[in-house]
C-alpha cells in the first residue's frame, strides 16, 4: 500500500480516511484542472486608483464565490483606447464578453452591429433610472437596450476653502456664473505662483466640463463652439496655462497652486480622502449635464448568461455602494435610492442632495466623433489661450470656424 494511504488509515478510522482520500483527489483535480471558462471584461482606467482597486476586489470576490467560470478584467487605457480595443478585437474575431464604454460612443459601436441586446425582463428588474439611461436600437433589435448605465457624473466646481479664507474671500461659497467667477480668479491670481482657476484644456472629459462654462454640444458643434470661445475672450480667466490635462489640473489643485477647480462629481471621494485642506463644492448651472460610461454586452451563447450573472452581482445595491464610495457618481437605479445604505451616503453629501433636486440632461457628446474630440478641444483651447484684440476678432473667429470645420470634415461623425 502506498505510504500516504498507510498514514491515513493509521491516523483516522476507515470512514475518515476515505473522506480525506476523496478530498485529496478533489484538490488534485483542481490543481491540474483549473477553471478554463472565463468571460473577458474591458474596463477603461478610472480617474482614481482607488476605484480601479475596488472594482478588482469585487471581481476577485465574485470569482471566489463560484467555480464555473472566471471574470477576467482587462484595462486597455482611456475610454477612447477601450473603444479602439473593441473595434480591433472585432476585426480579429476575438471580442470580449462585456465592456465599459463612453456612453457617447455607443452609436459608433452600433455601426459595427456587434452589440447584443439585454433581455427586456432583465432590464425591467434592474429599474434603471430613465433620465440616466441610453435607449436606442441595438442592431436589428428595435426598442431594446444595447447598453446599461454604469458610471454617471456631472461637472462641478471645487474650491479650496482655506486658501479663500487666507485670501480674504468668503470661503463658504463661490459665485457660479462665469463672469463673476472669472473676476474672482483674476483677483486671486499671482503670476507663476498661484492660479485662481484650474480648467482642463485637453480630452473629451475637458469638453464635458466646459458645458459648465456654457459650451452647448446639443447645437451645431461649429457655431456653438465659436460663440463659446467669443464669450471666453470677453471674460478671461487665469486658468492654468499650456493646455493642461485633467490629471495635471487636479495635481495643481491638490498642491494648492490653484484655488478653484473645474472638476467632476466622481472626483469628490478622491478629494475627501486625500485633500490636505478643507474644500467646498458647488454646481455651476441650473440644469447640469450628465456624462459617463455604459456597460455593453458583446458575447452570445452561454457566455451571455454568465455575463448577466456577473452583472447581477455587480449591480447589487451593496456592491454598487462599495464602488460608489470610491468614486462618487450618480446612482443609476431606483433600487439604490430606496436602499438604506445608499440613502445614508447620499444624504451625507450636500452636492448629491442638491443634484437629486435638479433636472439632469445628457451632455450630447456623441455629436462629436470620438477620434476628433482631442483635436477639437485642442483647437478651442488654443483659441481661448490666445485672446485677440476686439478689432481683430472677426478674422480670428473665421479662422477658428474654418479650423473646426476642417477637423470635423476629415473625421466624419
Amino acid at each position: 500500500m502506498l505510504p500516504v494511504f498507510q498514514t491515513l488509515f493509521r491516523l483516522f478510522p476507515i470512514s475518515s480516511a476515505l473522506s480525506c482520500l476523496l478530498a485529496l483527489c478533489c484538490l488534485h483535480a483542481q490543481a491540474f484542472n483549473p477553471i478554463t471558462d472565463r468571460i473577458r471584461v474591458l474596463v477603461p482606467l478610472a480617474a482614481s486608483a482607488s476605484f480601479d482597486q475596488a472594482l478588482a476586489e469585487v471581481v476577485r470576490e465574485f470569482n471566489s464565490k463560484q467555480n464555473r467560470f472566471e471574470v477576467d478584467l482587462s484595462r486597455p487605457g482611456s475610454t477612447f483606447q477601450c473603444l479602439r480595443a473593441i473595434i480591433a478585437s472585432h476585426y480579429a474575431n476575438d471580442l470580449p464578453d462585456l465592456a465599459v464604454v463612453n456612453e457617447a460612443d455607443i452609436k459608433v459601436l452600433q455601426e459595427f452591429a456587434i452589440l447584443q441586446p439585454f433581455e427586456r425582463a432583465w432590464i425591467s428588474k434592474k429599474r434603471f433610472l430613465e433620465h440616466l439611461s441610453h435607449r436606442s436600437k441595438c442592431g436589428a433589435h428595435s426598442n431594446q437596450n444595447c447598453s446599461i448605465p454604469f458610471q454617471r457624473s456631472v461637472a462641478v466646481w471645487y474650491f479650496n476653502q482655506e486658501a479663500l479664507f487666507r485670501l480674504k474671500q468668503e470661503p463658504g461659497s463661490i459665485p457660479t456664473d462665469w463672469a463673476r467667477l472669472s473676476a474672482l480668479s483674476q483677483r486671486l491670481h499671482k503670476p507663476n505662483e498661484l492660479w485662481g482657476l484650474g480648467i482642463a484644456g485637453t480630452g473629451e472629459t475637458a469638453i464635458t466640463r466646459w458645458t459648465a462654462l456654457g459650451l452647448k454640444l446639443e447645437e451645431s458643434a461649429n457655431d456653438a463652439a465659436v460663440d463659446w470661445v467669443k464669450r471666453m475672450w470677453d471674460s478671461q480667466g487665469n486658468w492654468l496655462p499650456g493646455s493642461p490635462s485633467v490629471n495635471e489640473v487636479t495635481k495643481r489643485f491638490m498642491e494648492q497652486r490653484a484655488v478653484i477647480l473645474l472638476g467632476a462629481l466622481d472626483q469628490w471621494s478622491y478629494f475627501k480622502h486625500n485633500a490636505p485642506f478643507r474644500f467646498g463644492v458647488a454646481l455651476s448651472e441650473p440644469q447640469p449635464k450628465w456624462f459617463g460610461t455604459d456597460m455593453v454586452l458583446l458575447s452570445t451563447g452561454k457566455k451571455t448568461a454568465w455575463a448577466r450573472e456577473f452583472l447581477d452581482y455587480l449591480y447589487r445595491p451593496e456592491i454598487a455602494l462599495r464602488l460608489f464610495k470610491t468614486a462618487t457618481t450618480l446612482p443609476v437605479a431606483r433600487e439604490y435610492l430606496e436602499n438604506s445604505g445608499w440613502k445614508a451616503e447620499i444624504h451625507s453629501n450636500p452636492i448629491l442632495k442638491s443634484l437629486s433636486e435638479k433636472r439632469l440632461t445628457p451632455s450630447h457628446l456623441a455629436k462629436i466623433a470620438p477620434q476628433v474630440r482631442e483635436e477639437w478641444s485642442a483647437a478651442l483651447w488654443q483659441a481661448i489661450e490666445q485672446p485677440t484684440e476686439p478689432s481683430l476678432r472677426a478674422g480670428k473667429t473665421a479662422e477658428l470656424r474654418t479650423s473646426l470645420q476642417k477637423i470635423l470634415s476629415t473625421n466624419q461623425r
